[in-house]
């Protein structure tokens, strides 16, 4: 014996409706907050969210019983973007009294903000396979006090359901494209790429004009090689949807995998783990970050990377042109990676190398998020810190973190900064000091005379450097 569940069978009888079936709807809201955030007696109730500040997105929903008897109810609040991709699910389960009202809370998320992009996200609650309420929300730069819209009964959401698909189908295929390259041209440095990318795009252009076989011409799968936070995932996001805006790509969404999210531990299982990640992948990237450790461990009976790649590389073959795939990782490991399998040398043609941030660059990246902070360096912290990016560049190995090195910078300066104002009294607290970063901030980043002997090893941890 490993385990055990409990479950429940309920005798209904025939549901009162199609819609309401054992209970009605009797409000449904939506607010943000960390994981425990459904236990606040006072709720700031939302109808669009601020993605920089958006943790859990929690629905307060509120039943009736219809029924003379209580039952046990599973209820499944399961959360999509606005491409119909599954971001998560919640599902809760919870007795309810005879006549009685209850008040359901579920959310998706995490205590750190950051897992919800700018999007418009739909909510739809699902109740013994029947679809009870769909409601849609927007994640943007500020938040909006309100109730979101909430679409019930099998009517509305059948109507609602078709008008959403007619605003994608009618909307400029050509607006996307544009605001993807304007998004990939925005980012810091990566010169190279971004010609080769619109490059790529006014040939894609020609050959559709031209009447020409565009996968002929254009393969869809690509390796990006670099070291850790250097923008591969960002621009892999960018180009599924570049894809799309040339029509290309059906959906153009990313699936972001590793080696968990392919590999099982037992015979069989790696095979359909895949299979499923590529379905999931349908019309958009499938982007296998590190993807080198799927080959590393080839030649070991208890290893099923190898087959993992076997499945990638038929699907690739079998359905071309319904999908992407980006593998990523250090330049050296994606090199022997590709060299390990002849498959994956003829179906990787194209090449996007990601170079590390020069410190001008990540001092740009810094000031971009502070910016988003709402704070400035004055000179003297600005200068510190150029001068503590040059420090970190000139030490820098493969493991270099670049923008992740620099988030880390940026966040702990501002925690300082906020440590420094939370000991002044409010009424000391101008906007302009609120608004501006000081050297006392900055000065724990130290840059210091490191001997080298035979090889530098530099490390990064908030409070100091380690040498």
């Amino acid at each position: 014996k490993v385990g055990e569940s409990k479950f429940y069978i309920e005798d209904f009888g025939k549901p009162i409706s199609d819609s309401s079936l054992c209970f009605t709807i009797q409000s449904i809201r939506l607010f943000e907050g960390n994981g425990e955030a459904s236990t606040l007696a006072e709720k700031k109730y939302l109808k669009k969210f601020s993605q920089k500040d958006s943790r859990y997105i929690w629905c307060e929903l509120k039943i009736k019983n219809n029924l003379n008897r209580g039952y046990f109810a599973e209820i499944f609040f399961n959360f999509y973007t606005d491409a119909g991709q599954h971001k998560g699910t919640n599902d809760y389960f919870v007795y309810i009294g005879a006549g009685k009202e209850e008040t359901i809370y579920a959310g998706w998320g995490s205590d750190n903000a950051g897992r919800w992009s700018n999007d418009t996200y739909t909510l739809e609650l699902v109740y013994l396979d029947h679809l009870m309420a769909t409601i849609p929300f927007q994640v943007g730069e500020m938040e909006e006090v309100g109730d979101p819209p909430v679409i019930t009964g099998i009517e509305h959401i059948e109507k609602h359901a078709k008008h959403q698909s007619l605003s994608v189908a009618e909307q400029k295929i050509d607006d996307l494209l544009y605001e993807s390259l304007a998004e990939l041209n925005a980012l810091t440095g990566l010169h190279s790429i971004k010609n080769e990318v619109n490059e790529m795009v006014q040939l894609v252009k020609f050959y559709q004009e031209s009447g020409k076989d565009v996968l002929s011409k254009f393969s869809l799968h690509t390796v990006f090689t670099g070291n850790p936070g250097t923008g591969k995932t960002t621009v892999a996001r960018i180009l599924s949807k570049i894809y799309k805006g040339l029509g290309i790509l059906e959906k153009g969404h990313l699936v972001e995998v590793d080696r968990e999210g392919l590999v099982a531990g037992y015979i069989g299982q790696t095979a359909i783990k895949t299979a499923e990640k590529v379905t999931e992948a349908m019309g958009g990237i499938l982007f296998i970050d590190e993807a080198y450790s799927l080959a590393q461990a080839k030649g070991y009976s208890n290893d099923f990377g190898n087959e993992s790649i076997q499945v990638i590389l038929k699907r690739m073959e079998d359905m071309r042109g319904k999908f992407g795939v980006i593998v990523a990782g250090y330049t050296e490991n994606m090199q022997e990676f590709i060299n390990s399998n002849p498959g994956l040398r003829s179906r990787f043609d194209k090449y996007f190398e990601f170079p590390d941030y020069t410190p001008e660059e990540m001092f740009i990246i810094a000031m971009s998020m502070l910016r988003k902070e709402d704070i400035t360096p004055n000179e003297e912290a600005a200068n510190h810190l150029k001068n503590y990016f040059t420090y970190l560049h000139s030490f820098r190995d493969r493991h270099f973190g670049n923008a992740r090195t620099v988030r880390q910078v940026v966040a702990e300066s501002v925690k300082n900064q906020h440590l420094r104002l939370a000991a002044m009294k409010k009424e000391d607290r101008t906007k302009e000091l609120m608004e501006t970063l000081i050297y006392p901030d900055v000065a724990e980043f130290e840059i210091k005379e490191i001997k080298i002997e035979k090889q530098p090893k530099l490390g990064f941890r908030p409070g100091g450097l380690t040498n």
